[in-house]
């Protein structure tokens, strides 16, 4: 295993691909962080972007939930379609 600071931007144009969609504004953020993967206990940050990419101040934060990699967060509300996923932690090579 190696540290790494490491600095995962994903630019998610349909969040549906990752995402399921509860009500107007309010989503379920699911996947996987993969640099070989992530370890259970890398810190996530989770913002979402304006139409130009530009961070709107609104953010979330979560981590790892097993050694693949997996992160899960409920409940979150984006008037945007953009996000940005940062991932800081240990990972297997």
């Amino acid at each position: 295993m190696k540290k790494i600071n490491f600095s995962l931007i994903i630019i998610i144009i349909i969040l549906v691909i990752s995402c399921k969609k509860e009500n107007i504004n309010n989503y379920h953020i699911h996947g996987v962080a993969q640099k070989g993967p992530f370890i259970c206990g890398s810190n996530i940050i989770i913002s979402e972007l304006d139409g130009n990419l530009n961070p709107t101040g609104k953010t979330y934060f979560t981590t790892i939930i097993d050694d693949k990699g997996a992160f899960d967060i409920p409940d979150v509300e984006f008037a945007s379609s953009y996000v940005q996923l940062m991932v800081d932690g240990y990972y297997f090579h």
